[in-house]
């Protein structure tokens, strides 16, 4: 065959493969995550001659992906903002429409059990004003424990979706992992099959980013390295890192995010920044957290003040009044690494000084250390932990018992089982005590009654800021405020990860337009080449008659 022969029949194959991958890319337009290949062809080395005489060129085939890594990483970016905070207005608003509902909202029931006590001491004989107030209590009372129920359900969808999204990380991870191994074992640029793995994994890593922020590296070989934003390994060359979820330390009932490794399991800060496990983690410590504090706080207030208030008058039996209300204690765990023996017995000592916060408490030498367990800020205590000194700070009173260790850590949770214990002591509504203290029995005397209506409304709370009420309203406040800023803020970051997937696909995305001029381009070029090859061939067949 002569050299032109040759380079006809060499162009005719890279026509042909050119030919091939626009056809792909016609096929691959409605599939997701594919990624535009072009096809480059540049003149290769020179064809010899039988006589050694140089002839054509074989044409060298490129073919390429049409990526923009800057397009990518920002797509991953935004899209793991959006995925955030796209959880957290979802959760944001459930607890702000439970909060906020026209029917029975915590407000409508402070309000309606304050004017139970009104309408008491309007009829402080009446047995039916009394009956009224006491069925006002017990909705009250059933609406604090609803609230509590459904904040708490919400809770356990949280960790019931942390483990789920974990194990989904998990695969995804691995596959990366697997698709590492095999890039690396093939050639990248002018392989269709390479491309596709290189397109599969793409969309793999778009999930993880999906999951949480991440950071991505060029490893060797086409390979690539995955990481969380805050530097947890996830992908590393041909490994997969496995995580798992463990019980808190402190609350073993709630679920945390740990790395499996050769030495063991090991926690991990809850840093996972964007994606929906950042997003559910961050909706757990900010929203849900401070809200069932907050609620508990309402209901510590609610039944501390009524108690005192109502051990100030008189029934009207002539009985000097008694606790009307139980209400759950404060919460004390103990970190599961402690390795003294040391407990802590807490109580509330002034719920007017009560705050929404968590502590932790940490033995440090010889003394204990109190800080909030959100800023970790100190926080300032009197007492020794003694039963006949305790350390009391923000309303709370600690009693520490037993031997405890350097390091040793407990988590305070003044108010968040507070609804928990939540109740009427009795159904009997004479044990309302209405009437001032040394009244005589069935007293028309309404003095202590219009002190526990005025109970809703004096403002004992937040250093004399706040009342009963503009506590609960602060709480249905700050739910209405993130619900709102977090549904802008999903909106936002919403068009953002449009916006930046829009230019991603601009770049990757197939265009039919494009795709047919390809098409049409290479076919007439692949015809032209097989037809100077059959001249080519009639040429040398002649020469060959002629020879003979």
């Amino acid at each position: 065959m002569t050299a032109s022969a040759a380079s006809s029949m060499t162009s005719l194959m890279a026509f042909k493969r050119a030919i091939d991958v626009h056809s792909q890319n016609v096929a691959g337009v409605n599939t997701e995550g594919y990624v535009r290949r072009t096809v480059s062809l540049s003149p290769g080395t020179l064809l010899e001659s039988g006589s050694g005489s140089q002839g054509g060129r074989e044409d060298t085939v490129v073919i390429r992906r049409q990526v923009d890594e800057f397009l990518v990483d920002q797509a991953r970016v935004t899209g793991s903002n959006a995925e955030r905070a796209r959880i957290v207005a979802e959760k944001a608003g459930q607890l702000k429409g439970l909060l906020s509902a026209d029917s029975a909202s915590l407000q409508d029931s402070l309000v309606s059990l304050r004017d139970g006590f009104d309408g008491l001491a309007s009829q402080p004989t009446s047995a039916y004003a009394r009956d009224t107030l006491m069925s006002r209590l017990e909705s009250t009372i059933s609406r604090l424990h609803d609230l509590d129920d459904r904040i708490r359900l919400y809770e356990g969808e949280i960790d019931s979706r942390i483990s789920s999204e974990v194990d989904t990380l998990n695969a995804l991870t691995k596959q990366v992992a697997d698709l590492n191994r095999k890039i690396a074992s093939g050639s990248v640029e002018n392989s269709s099959a390479n491309s596709t793995l290189l397109d599969m994994r793409d969309r793999a890593v778009d999930r993880i980013a999906q999951k949480v922020s991440i950071r991505v590296l060029p490893g060797t070989n086409g390979a690539l390295s995955v990481s969380t934003t805050s530097g947890v390994s996830l992908v590393e060359g041909l490994d997969s890192a496995t995580l798992t979820t463990i019980s808190d330390p402190y609350q073993r009932d709630r679920l945390m995010v740990a790395l499996v490794t050769d030495a063991g399991i090991r926690e991990i800060p809850d840093q996972f920044g964007g994606g929906m496990i950042g997003g559910l983690i961050e909706t757990r410590s900010t929203l849900i957290d401070p809200s069932r504090n907050q609620l508990g706080r309402v209901a510590a207030g609610l039944a501390m003040l009524l108690n005192d208030q109502n051990k100030q008058g008189v029934t009207p039996t002539g009985t000097a009044g008694t606790n009307i209300v139980t209400i759950g204690g404060p919460v004390v765990m103990a970190r599961s690494g402690n390795t003294g023996t040391a407990t802590i017995n807490a109580s509330i000592d002034d719920v007017k000084k009560l705050t929404a916060g968590d502590y932790l408490v940490e033995r440090t030498g010889t003394n204990w250390v109190v800080r909030r367990s959100d800023t970790l800020e100190a926080v300032a205590t009197t007492g020794a932990g003694t039963a006949a000194s305790p350390i009391k700070f923000e309303g709370l009173s600690l009693v520490m018992s037993g031997t405890p260790a350097n390091a040793d850590r407990f988590l305070i949770r003044p108010t968040r089982d507070a609804v928990t214990g939540l109740a009427l002591t009795t159904t009997n509504s004479k044990v309302i005590a209405a009437a001032k203290s040394g009244s005589d029995a069935g007293s028309g005397d309404n003095t202590n009654a219009l002190a526990m209506a005025r109970l809703f409304d004096d403002n004992v709370f937040d250093d004399s800021q706040r009342s009963l009420r503009g506590i609960a309203e602060r709480l249905t406040g700050r739910v209405a405020g993130i619900a709102d800023s977090s549904a802008t803020s999903a909106e936002v970051q919403t068009l953002a990860a449009e916006e930046a997937q829009s230019a991603r696909a601009n770049m990757s995305s197939v265009n039919l337009d494009e795709e047919a001029a390809e098409l049409l381009r290479f076919q007439q070029a692949y015809q032209a080449a097989a037809q100077v090859m059959r001249m080519s061939n009639q040429l040398f067949d002649s020469l060959l008659t002629i020879a003979r």
